[in-house]
């Protein structure tokens, strides 16, 4: 199990490597990394035999990654806000 995470998360971090932090807006690998690790966690949880069932058919750390990718987007979203609006209040 340890070796397939390593091979996915390893490739998750080539490809996010490859953004480019000159044209990317601050934050966007920070978010692009925590929703990745996530969605790449929630999945590879489904193969693993240890797994304590904590609520319907998910177990703690798929919960975890859910509320890790929800409020990691929530920040996102709000500090897309946030500089918007402030722009406007200073016109």
């Amino acid at each position: 199990m340890q070796l397939y995470e390593l091979g996915v998360l390893t490739f998750a971090f080539l490809l996010l490597s490859r953004v480019s932090l000159r044209e990317a807006q601050p934050g966007t690998v920070a978010v692009l990394a925590a929703v990745s690790y996530g969605i790449i966690r929630f999945v590879l949880e489904y193969l693993r035999a240890d797994g304590v069932i904590a609520f319907g058919n998910l177990t703690l750390t798929q919960l975890h990654c859910i509320a890790l990718v929800a409020i990691t987007l929530l920040i996102a979203k709000i500090s897309m806000i946030r500089p918007h609006a402030a722009r406007h209040q200073h016109s």
